[in-house]
């Protein structure tokens, strides 16, 4: 059911199909920053892009796992969005804050 490939765990199905781990990622979702007070969206995806409040932003994924997704904008600053017990959380290296991610039904 599961199969070891490259160091990473992917979950395949009974016509042997591996699932891609943006997979995991791909969708929209709200966050809400404690800091200014607001709600914020987020977008993931299937080409691996990241749009927050309909920004487009610049980067490229630096690394992809089931359990995480790395993102490097172009200043520098990552962004890691980590998967645990179906739930996601987005760190921001440039605000050095955690958020819960919601996703939009």
């Amino acid at each position: 059911m599961f199969k070891k490939l490259n160091h990473h765990w992917f979950f395949h199905n009974k016509t042997e199909k591996l699932i891609e781990p943006i997979q995991y990622y791909i969708g929209d979702y709200t966050f809400f920053d404690n800091k200014t007070n607001k709600q914020h969206t987020l977008t993931i995806t299937a080409q691996s892009q990241i749009i927050i409040d309909n920004i487009n932003l610049e980067g490229s994924v630096i690394g992809l796992t089931t359990l995480s997704l790395t993102f490097l904008d172009h200043y520098g600053y990552q962004l890691i969005v980590k998967r645990q017990d179906n739930q996601l959380t987005v760190y921001d290296e440039a605000e050095d804050q955690t958020y819960q991610l919601k996703p939009i039904n």
